[in-house]
Formats: structure tokens, sequence, C-alpha cells
């Protein structure tokens, strides 16, 4: 991993376990869209503008261009590179590189592994069909009792080195949501 992405997934792993659990408690967080919103509030402070700028790096959510535009697919979250985004029409156009994409489930249901499981089936896409090289974070938080808090086996190959799991699940021994890390 580059310096760059080496230095983003700390980051991202210091707000996956410091930052979220703060905004949960405090009742920030309410479905999807709020945990988006905060992963991106954090994501641009974290990394600030000067970063990201020298870096010609950017965040965007519903990202569905550069590699992934010939896909059909949409990713919730994507930090990516431009080049000279001022010389194009569309800023979509400029994304020259895909450093992370996050797929994103926050439910309070049973139903939250298939849904999950789906973001697992999607990533794999993204890494052996679509062949899109960079760090992957699957990220879910289900307010349900949990036997297993990691989705992907840890011996699946297509995922080592490439994806890791950003959970938050139910446990009713403190009762409260556990916000863990697992990397591949």
């Amino acid at each position: 991993m580059s310096n760059i992405k080496q230095y983003i997934h700390e980051h991202v792993k210091e707000i996956w376990k410091n930052e979220i659990p703060t905004d949960y408690e405090n009742c920030h967080l309410l479905k999807e869209d709020s945990l988006k919103n905060a992963l991106y509030h954090h994501l641009r402070t974290h990394l600030n503008d000067a970063f990201l700028t020298e870096h010609n790096l950017r965040i965007y959510t519903e990202f569905s261009d550069g590699p992934l535009k010939k896909t059909g697919k949409r990713a919730d979250l994507a930090i990516v590179k431009v080049e000279n985004p001022e010389e194009y029409a569309y800023i979509g156009d400029s994304v020259s590189e895909v450093i992370a994409l996050f797929e994103l489930k926050y439910k309070a249901s049973y139903t939250a592994i298939k849904s999950i499981q789906e973001d697992v089936q999607k990533i794999r896409d993204y890494i052996e069909k679509d062949k899109i090289n960079c760090q992957y974070y699957l990220i879910g938080i289900r307010e349900i009792q949990a036997e297993q808090n990691s989705y992907i086996n840890k011996t699946d190959a297509w995922a080592k080195n490439k994806v890791t799991e950003l959970t938050g699940s139910y446990d009713s021994t403190s009762n409260s949501v556990i916000f863990e890390v697992h990397e591949h």
C-alpha cells in the first residue's frame, strides 16, 4: 500500500474506532445516509483540505464515474484522484484513479445480514470482474445481536489486502453497539 493510501487507511480506522461511536452514542446517526454523511465529514476533517489538494484527492458520495462508469455500479462513497479537473466540463471525467471505495449498510433488523452480503458480493465483483484496484471498505452497523461481526470469510483470497470491514453490532451483554475493525 502506498504511503498516501496507508495514511488514508489509518485515518479511516481511527474515524471508525473513535468518531463514529461517539456520533452513534450522541444520536447523530439515523439510517445509512446519516452514517455516510458522518463518514464524509470526518474524512474531510481528518484528511484536511491541504492534504487532499496537495495529492489531487477528492471525496465523493454516490460515486459512479471514472472506472465505475462502465460497470453501471455506484459506490456509497469514494476517495479518488483527479487530474486537471478545471479542464473538464464535467468533473467526473477528471477522475484518474480510485483510491478507496466504501459500501455502507445501517440496519436495525434481521434483514441486515442479507443486504450486507449483497455489498460483499458487490465489492467482490469490483475486485474480480471490474478489476478496480483500490482499498475497499465494507461498513455495516446492525442494531441487533450478531453471532459474528465479520461478513467475509478470513480464508477468502479475493479480499486479502484489499478489503477492510468496519462493523458495529449490538451486544446484549453491554447493551450497546460495539465497533470493530476487521482487516483481510
